[in-house]
């Protein structure tokens, strides 16, 4: 079995870099050990991020939260898939895209043809207490569950 191919996954959000960074680690990334994607955290433009809270809560749930990265910070011409939490930061990726890509056009086209993919859902409201962390953590891991194996069987495919 040969190694997989390098595969770049920026989880993007317009304001909310708290889900955002919880999304990336609930996918795998940072802080996955082994060979894996690359999955970073990507904001177009932040908001304050409820740093002690979040990160208490991830480590609850074993989950490295990281800071997010500025859109414009990124090439895309290194990025393999860009998986955007809603639609306004859709539309800036291909913006982006447009501006500064094209996106790779390697191995990854072949399972993610369109490397901008909205999620497909609405995703809930960062809890406002602390008692509402599980609930929202346990229902992203749900919703995003089906994304994980998707991202993880195409890296896996790749080699």
């Amino acid at each position: 079995m040969s190694m997989p191919q390098y595969f770049v996954v920026a989880v993007v959000a317009y304001e909310d870099q708290s889900t955002a960074a919880t999304v990336t680690a609930l996918l795998g990334g940072p802080g996955n050990q082994g060979i894996a994607p690359h999955i970073v955290p990507v904001c177009v433009l932040p908001k304050a991020l409820n740093t002690i809270n979040l990160i208490q809560a991830g480590h609850r749930h074993l989950l490295t939260i990281a800071q997010c990265i500025r859109l414009f910070l990124l090439d895309p011409r290194l990025v393999d898939l860009w998986l955007c939490l809603d639609r306004t930061a859709e539309a800036e990726v291909r913006q982006h895209l447009q501006t500064h890509g094209p996106a790779p056009q390697d191995y990854y086209r072949y399972e993610f043809p369109d490397p901008v993919v909205y999620c497909g859902f609405s995703i809930p409201a960062f809890p406002d207490s602390h008692d509402k962390y599980e609930a929202w953590f346990t229902n992203l891991k749900s919703l995003f569950a089906p994304w994980k194996e998707r991202i993880h069987q195409a890296f896996s495919n790749s080699s």
